[in-house]
């Protein structure tokens, strides 16, 4: 068995701690490891096949001589496997590249929770909707702007004339207990999948939650790469034809994106993993680093999201590829 501290104490030792990226390398202490990497996972991977019984034995004998574990003063001399360890190492480092399970499956919620009743109904596109909101979520007189009932609204409007931040929504509060109101009825536009009676009247809807898959498609006459989203609702739909293909019947379907798909460009050569769509932008990030989202609203952290369009890909000669678990690249 090989201990996590044991694992520690030999990477850093080695000094295979400062070979990624993002390593903390200050002259004054130590670089400690980064999780920022998905191959770090494998620099421990080496660690552990590199422990003999014989180095368990020399690091025990050298941890009792020790009182703090100091892994500069440890041992006498250095303990590298061999020489020219680390730098072997960093070279298959360098040359790892990283398998991620893409979304085959539609899965997830088809549509939200909230039903919304139908005021003015658009066969494409935002349709005029009406429903209940809590009255926390008016935050601002552009919220009391959608309230339906005239007489609330022209009076929430004169609660809160002149206020922000707090002190509005303290106001709302105010006059709502007053009236005994805690939700109200607000007018909005929202593209809803419609809900028909026995007539086929529309009667409500409800709003699409989720994206299955970005269809990359090339316009016939321009040659252009252009993009359309298709909603988990509607890619469950029997027979279901997305717009771009009902209007270029001949348009050729360059790629169908899903989240965790890898994209390689071929300026660059840099292998991206896909983060999240929507609307026509793709956000990705190198396939090769780990806790993205957090890094990304981080300031202080350099990492950033690569924003990309349908245009932008074709630019950029991106191709679509798979990585096999044990590493094998192919093109889809």
């Amino acid at each position: 068995m090989v201990t996590g501290r044991l694992t520690a104490l030999l990477r850093g030792f080695w000094g295979l701690n400062s070979i990624l990226r993002g390593h903390n390398t200050d002259q004054d202490r130590q670089p400690k490891k980064s999780r920022d990497d998905h191959r770090h996972h494998a620099i421990d991977a080496i660690v552990v096949g590199m422990t003999s019984r014989g180095m368990l034995q020399k690091v025990s004998k050298a941890a009792r001589r020790s009182e703090d574990l100091d892994m500069t003063h440890l041992f006498d001399d250095r303990i590298d496997p061999w020489e020219g360890f680390r730098d072997e190492v960093k070279k298959h480092i360098d040359g790892i590249v990283v398998s991620h399970r893409p979304r085959k499956k539609i899965q997830g919620a088809l549509h939200n929770d909230t039903a919304y009743g139908i005021v003015e109904h658009v066969k494409e596109g935002a349709s005029l909707v009406v429903h209940r909101v809590p009255i926390t979520s008016l935050g601002k007189e552009g919220d009391i702007e959608k309230v339906r009932d005239s007489l609330i609204k022209s009076a929430l409007l004169n609660e809160t004339a002149g206020l922000s931040g707090k002190s509005f929504k303290e106001a709302v509060r105010k006059w709502c207990d007053a009236h005994g109101i805690k939700s109200l009825r607000i007018l909005e536009k929202v593209s809803v999948i419609p809900i028909r009676n026995a007539k086929g009247e529309v009667y409500k809807g409800y709003k699409g939650d989720g994206n299955a898959y970005m269809e990359i498609y090339e316009e016939p006459q321009t040659g252009k790469w252009k993009s359309e989203i298709v909603s988990r609702f509607d890619a469950h739909q029997p027979g279901y034809i997305p717009a771009w293909r009902a209007a270029y019947p001949t348009a050729c379907l360059v790629m169908r994106l899903r989240i965790n798909d890898l994209i390689r460009f071929a300026d660059d050569g840099v292998i991206y993993k896909l983060q999240k769509m929507s609307g026509g932008t793709l956000t990705m990030a190198p396939h090769t680093e780990a806790n993205v989202n957090d890094r990304n609203k981080d300031k202080s952290d350099p990492f950033k999201y690569t924003l990309k369009s349908a245009s932008s890909l074709r630019s950029a000669g991106a191709r679509k590829i798979h990585i096999s678990p044990t590493g094998l690249i192919t093109e889809e």
